[in-house]
């Protein structure tokens, strides 16, 4: 038997069993207050089912009316985020990564030039570096400085053995963090805190491993923007299950502050344009017509299975393309000039 197909008869075999035993246990028990500020006037933004894989489960966002913080909510446990992050990197591989970052190399220069104005660092913390993509920009702008990346994935390793990272650590940030108090003067977090159980901490340990002085710059999807409102649940950043947490800019802004940090700058606006077609892919791929026999199925596919994943592939190749004009053309006038922000912030000396 082919290696190839030995992974997939064991992938399949993994998947029946937990599927079998049933997706309630991988999330904690709902929680009836906002845990950014604690207000119990929360309300239901929308549910939705599994964007990027189509696994099975139904997520809920919840709103708080008090500070506007949107929150997955029951939200996965630990367990429940290494089911749904399995094999989430296998859907478009090394090189459709490379593809897809070299599409949105101009995001990546702007996110270091924003720094510029405000810095020379000499040691740098890429968190959630997956590849190293932006490491590898960012060193054009600072030739001597010292990349080095965390992410749980093995995009990491890739990344230094491509020399685009200094130093790999592949793990949770929470756990390296202690080991590395005060050794570099930035960190950055680029579409990374919106995936984790609790940001605050995350922010805390970044004032950790930085120098007095030291910055910290953050992107993140802006759930304030003209697109979230348009596409709702279809709108490509919300990203369930994995985004567990969404930021209005002002709770942002306050949450580096009491974490001791002194904001520096503000960035709200497009860089990647993905709204349309990205809703587009949702709608087709993932809720009319996802791939039959995927090892996470919870049944054998029907030849309604197929015929379904058959229209929406017809239908795709018309609409995608369609879309794809739309953002890059139409959708800066339809939907404005943002869909992320970023935030800049020094720690006190």
């Amino acid at each position: 038997m082919a290696a190839g197909n030995t992974i997939d008869d064991a992938a399949r075999q993994y998947y029946k069993t937990q599927v079998a035993e049933g997706v309630d246990r991988f999330f904690q028990d709902r929680r009836p207050d906002c845990p950014w500020c604690g207000s119990v006037s929360i309300g239901k933004v929308f549910h939705s089912r599994d964007v990027l894989q189509a696994k099975p489960g139904t997520f809920i966002l919840d709103r708080c009316r008090e500070c506007g913080h949107i929150f997955q909510n029951p939200q996965l446990n630990i367990d429940g985020l290494n089911f749904y992050y399995r094999n989430s990197s296998d859907l478009v591989g090394t090189k459709g990564v490379d593809l897809l970052v070299m599409l949105a190399r101009g995001c990546l220069r702007r996110r270091a030039l924003m720094v510029q104005p405000y810095a020379a660092p000499r040691k740098w913390l890429d968190v959630g570096a997956s590849y190293g993509h932006f490491c590898r920009v960012a060193r054009q702008l600072w030739p001597n400085t010292t990349f080095d990346g965390v992410d749980i994935d093995d995009g990491i390793l890739v990344a230094q053995r491509r020399g685009w990272i200094d130093k790999a650590y592949q793990g949770m940030f929470h756990d390296l963090a202690p080991t590395l108090p005060e050794r570099y003067d930035m960190v950055s977090m680029h579409q990374y805190l919106e995936h984790t159980i609790d940001p605050r901490r995350e922010l805390q340990l970044a004032a950790q491993v930085l120098n007095p002085g030291g910055h910290v710059l953050i992107e993140v999807p802006d759930p304030e923007c003209p697109p979230a409102r348009l596409f709702g649940k279809y709108w490509y950043a919300w990203t369930q299950p994995q985004h567990l947490h969404m930021f209005p800019l002002d709770n942002l802004k306050e949450a580096l502050t009491s974490a001791g940090f002194t904001i520096k700058a503000v960035e709200r606006r497009s860089d990647v344009r993905l709204d349309f077609s990205a809703a587009a892919r949702i709608l087709l791929f993932m809720e009319l017509g996802p791939k039959p026999g995927r090892a996470w199925a919870p049944r054998p596919a029907t030849p309604i299975d197929h015929a379904r994943r058959i229209a929406a592939l017809a239908l795709g190749g018309l609409a995608i393309p369609a879309c794809v004009f739309l953002d890059q053309t139409l959708g800066r006038l339809l939907l404005g000039n943002r869909n992320a922000y970023r935030v800049l912030a020094a720690k006190s000396p």
